[in-house]
C-alpha cells in the first residue's frame, strides 16, 4: 500500500455484499454504494490535493454512506482488517473543540483534591490507589479524543474522517475548524501539547443546505452537488440492495410509484420528499409478499396507511396524495 496512491474507484468488487433479508440496522449501513464517474472524480481530487470534501444535496441522496463505503474499499483493497475510519455526527450544540478532544478538569480536580486531604487513604482501596497516581502523572488520562483527535493520532494509515450534516452546528463553527483542518494540528491548552496528524486525514463534510456556509471556510474546500439518482439510478440501487431477489416487473413498479410520490405527494414548498433510505425500507417489506401480491399492494399504495406511512411523514401530505390518486 506504501506504493500505492490512495485512489477511490467505487468498483463493485469492493463492496459489501448486503443481506437483503436483515433488518438489523447496523448491518444494513454496510450496504453497496454505486457513485457515478465524477462523485469518484471528486473523492480522488480531495484525495490528492488534501482538501475536505464538501457534499450538498437533498437528505437521502447518499451523502453520509460515501465516507463509509470509501473506508471499506480501502480495507478490501489493501487487507485492512478495519480501515482507520472517524465519524462525528453534529448536533446543534455540537462545539468545534469537542471533534478533537474533551478535558475532563472536573476529574483531575477532584483528584487532586483526593491526594491533597489524604482523603484517599480512606476512601480507596489500595488498588483504586495505585490508579489514583498513574492518572494524576498521566498528562493525558483526563483527554477523552473526539473524532478528529483519534484521526490525527492514527500511525499507519491515512484516516478518513466524516464530519456529517456540519450547517446543524452554530454559524461559527465551520470557521472554528479552519485551522486544525488547513494545517492538520492543534494544541491541547490545557497540557501545552501540540498534536499533529500523523497522516494527511481524508475529511469527507456533508451538508444539507440548512445554512450558508462562511467564504473562508468554502475556499478551503471542494465542492460537489448529489444530484437525487434518476429513474435508471434507483433501480439498479434496489437491484444492488437485493441482488436476484426481485422481478423486473416489481422493481419498476415500485421504482415508478416512488417517483410519483416524490413528485406529486406535496404542494407544501418545504415538503419533505421522500429518500432512498425510505424506498429500501419499502422495498424490504414489499419482498415479504409473492410477486403478484407484492405489485397489487404498489397499486393500493394510497389506501394502506401503514405502508404508506414509511414514505409519507406528514398527514398533509399524505391526504394530498390521496386525493390526486382518487
Amino acid at each position: 500500500m506504501k506504493d500505492q496512491p490512495l485512489e477511490y474507484t467505487g468498483e463493485l468488487k469492493y463492496q459489501p455484499q448486503p443481506d437483503p433479508k436483515s433488518t438489523y440496522l447496523q448491518q444494513r449501513l454496510l450496504c453497496p454504494y454505486l457513485p457515478n464517474e465524477d462523485l469518484i472524480e471528486a473523492v480522488n481530487l480531495a484525495i490528492y490535493l488534501q482538501r475536505p470534501l464538501l457534499l450538498q444535496g437533498e437528505p437521502g441522496c447518499g451523502k453520509t454512506l460515501l465516507a463509509r463505503a470509501i473506508a471499506y474499499e480501502f480495507a478490501q483493497r489493501w487487507d485492512i482488517a478495519n480501515y482507520p475510519y472517524f465519524p462525528w455526527y453534529i448536533k446543534s450544540t455540537t462545539r468545534a473543540k469537542d471533534g478533537l478532544y474533551i478535558y475532563d478538569a472536573v476529574g483531575r480536580l477532584r483528584d487532586a483534591q483526593l491526594v491533597g486531604t489524604d482523603s484517599y487513604k480512606t476512601y480507596l482501596s489500595p488498588q483504586e490507589t495505585k490508579k489514583l497516581f498513574q492518572r494524576l502523572q498521566d498528562s493525558y488520562a483526563y483527554i477523552r479524543w473526539g473524532a478528529l483527535g483519534n484521526a490525527f493520532r492514527e500511525p499507519n494509515h491515512r484516516p478518513i474522517i466524516l464530519i456529517d450534516e456540519i450547517d446543524k452546528a452554530d454559524i461559527d463553527f465551520p470557521n472554528d475548524l479552519l485551522l486544525e483542518l488547513e494545517e492538520q494540528r492543534f494544541e491541547i491548552t490545557e497540557i501545552g501539547d501540540t498534536i499533529e496528524a500523523q497522516h494527511p486525514p481524508i475529511v469527507l463534510i456533508t451538508s444539507n443546505q440548512e445554512k450558508e456556509l462562511p467564504d473562508a471556510f468554502l475556499r478551503r474546500c471542494i465542492f460537489y452537488y448529489l444530484e437525487f439518482p434518476d429513474a435508471e439510478d434507483l433501480i439498479n440501487i434496489v437491484n444492488a440492495h437485493f441482488p436476484e431477489q426481485l422481478s423486473i416487473e416489481l422493481v419498476a413498479a415500485a421504482v415508478e410509484r416512488f417517483i410519483e410520490l416524490r413528485e406529486r405527494a406535496t404542494n407544501r414548498r418545504d415538503g419533505k420528499k421522500v429518500s432512498t433510505s425510505e424506498l429500501l425500507d419499502w422495498i424490504r417489506w414489499l419482498q415479504r409478499y409473492p410477486p403478484e401480491e407484492a405489485l397489487e399492494i404498489i397499486d393500493n399504495l394510497a389506501e394502506n396507511l401503514p405502508l404508506l406511512g414509511a414514505l409519507l411523514k406528514n398527514k398533509a401530505d399524505q391526504n394530498y396524495y390521496q386525493r390526486h390518486r382518487e
